[in-house]
This record gives structure tokens, sequence and C-alpha cells, in this order.
């Protein structure tokens, strides 16, 4: 084999490898890449940093950043449920006072028409009484 014809394929040799070795990583799990960068002694990282290469005071305030946020989320949610109660109470309240005063109503309205037929009532008697008092006179003479 000549000179260029072996350089070509350790090349390719290489670039296999190193394909397959990208293909790995790629589909490991982040546990095992942290585990990996830890055996494998990664450029550039010490003790002072953890696995994931952000600095321990960073990785805090992002957690406490994570924690307020959250907590903030958690005082808005009660916020709004608070709002969403009080909001169904006043509308219950709204549709109690509703109601009262279209029984109110109702009940203004029923006495009206007794009213109404108890006058009637006593025109009716009213009109018999004066019909009988004009048949009583015309018999009389």
């Amino acid at each position: 084999m000549s000179e260029w014809e072996e350089k070509s394929q350790e090349k390719e040799a290489t670039e296999k490898e190193t394909a397959e070795d990208m293909r790995r990583k790629a589909v490991e799990r982040l546990s095992s890449t942290r585990k990996r960068k830890k055996t494998d002694g990664v450029a550039g990282e010490s003790d002072n940093n953890s696995d994931d290469g952000v600095s321990p005071s960073k990785k805090k305030s992002s957690h406490t950043n994570l924690v307020s946020m959250m907590e903030a989320s958690i005082a808005m949610k009660k916020t709004e449920q608070e709002e969403h109660r009080q909001l169904r109470h006043r509308e219950l309240d709204l549709r109690a006072a509703e109601m009262q005063q279209q029984q109110q109503f109702q009940t203004m309205l029923l006495h009206q028409q007794q009213q109404q037929q108890q006058e009637q009532q006593a025109l009716n008697m009213a009109m018999l009484n004066t019909v009988n008092q004009l048949l009583k006179h015309i018999k009389n003479h």
C-alpha cells in the first residue's frame, strides 16, 4: 500500500472513532456525563467549580432566584384565588338581592290583585243592592 492510502485509512479510522465517541456522548445521561467529566478531568475544571461548570455562588443564586420566583408565583395564585372567591361571593350576594327584589315585586303584585278583586266584589255587591232597590221601587209603584 502506498503512503497516501495508509494515511487515508488512518484518517478514516480516526474519524470513525471520533464519530462513535460523539454519538456515545450525545445519548448518555447527564449523570453519566458528569461522572465522565470528573474522571476525564475536563480541561479548565477545578474543584471549586461544580459539575456543570457553574460556580457554587451562581448555582446558589440561581436556586435562590428559583425559590423566590416560586414563592412569588404561589403568592400570586393565592391572591388570584382570593380575588376569585370575593368576586364569586359578590355575585352570589347580587343574585340573592335580585331574587329578594323579584320576590318582593311578586308579593306586591299579588297584594294588588287581591285588593282589586276585593274592590270589584264590593262594586258588584253595591251594584246588586242598587238593582234590588230599583226592582223593589218599581214593584211598589
